[in-house]
């Protein structure tokens, strides 16, 4: 129970450097559809990797709203022990601006916020977002890919290169993240 709560630690407390008013984006995110968005998203490629190479097979399963608040159940492999983690989070969309402020309480940390941005659902295949990370003393902004399968069956990098530039975002190197869960 204790490795799940520190490995639980690092799946949302990795993004404890991030920037949750998303003050480094500067466009309005796509509309998300949270009953098309429904369902297992696997994490495949970010700008960042929060998790440091510590985790495999990073599965987000997104839920059905209650109102407007939505259950999000992270599960993941620690590469060193093999054990499942698993994190329970909330999210809501805010009508404004369409960003998903998640919310996901950590054992020893308190709550954990951070917003994303959409920038690209193709809810049958992949999801381009976005979130602020703090660095140093500047937010930066971070690009996150979620697909649908381990292997997508678009290049999903190069669109997300695309629509980042076309938003606005910078976009460095991304990392592709282990989606083997064997």
């Amino acid at each position: 129970m204790l490795i799940v709560a520190i490995v639980s630690c690092l799946i949302v407390g990795s993004y404890a450097q991030s920037d949750s008013r998303g003050s480094c984006l500067n466009f309005i995110a796509v509309d998300f559809d949270p009953y098309q968005g429904g369902g297992a998203w696997w994490e495949y490629a970010a700008t960042y990797d929060p998790y440091y190479g510590e985790l495999r097979c990073i599965i987000e399963n997104w839920g059905i709203p209650d109102g407007n608040r939505t259950s999000l159940v992270t599960t993941a492999i620690d590469v060193n022990t093999g054990n499942q983690v698993v994190t329970e989070s909330r999210y809501t969309k805010d009508r404004y601006n369409n960003k998903l402020h998640v919310v996901s309480p950590l054992p020893l940390f308190g709550r954990q916020t951070i917003d994303f941005f959409d920038m690209e659902d193709v809810y049958n295949d992949y999801i381009i977002t976005s979130y602020c990370m703090i660095q140093g003393s500047r937010s930066v902004p971070v690009v996150l890919i979620l697909t649908r399968s381990p292997n997508p069956r678009t290049n999903v990098i190069a669109r997300a290169q695309q629509v980042a530039r076309r938003r606005g975002v910078p976009v460095g190197k991304f990392i592709r993240f282990d989606t083997n869960c064997n």
